[in-house]
């Protein structure tokens, strides 16, 4: 679920900036697991938990979305993005709803949200 994973990245961002960690980067990966579950945590166990040290937490926010979303992931969202219609939602849910997408897109610039928007 898209919003439940960028809700999971504004977290955990937000936490280590609150707990002085993200002084620390090559620290951050290895708490990890005290905010993940499920489909994350295998993912955790596969991939990082024996190589925490060559992990950014930029590196397992991508990895971790690429491991949990389908291949064509960032295909589909850009269809969605260039599909998103406004309908019955208020401009604040509408454009809510496009950021969300433009973000984990990435290459969505300001322009073009607002064009949208």
């Amino acid at each position: 679920d898209l919003q439940k994973y960028t809700r999971f990245v504004l977290e955990v961002k937000q936490y280590m900036v609150q707990s002085g960690l993200h002084y620390f980067p090559k620290s951050q990966v290895g708490i990890m697991p005290s905010f993940i579950k499920g489909k994350a945590m295998d993912f955790y166990l596969q991939k990082v938990a024996t190589h925490q040290h060559y992990w950014t937490l930029s590196k397992f926010f991508t990895e971790l979305m690429d491991f949990c979303f389908p291949l064509n992931f960032t295909e589909i969202l850009c269809k969605q993005f260039n599909n998103t219609v406004q309908g019955s939602r208020n401009v604040q849910e509408y454009f809510y709803n496009l950021e969300m997408k433009a973000t984990n897109l990435g290459d969505i610039s300001c322009q073009e949200l607002t064009r949208r928007a």
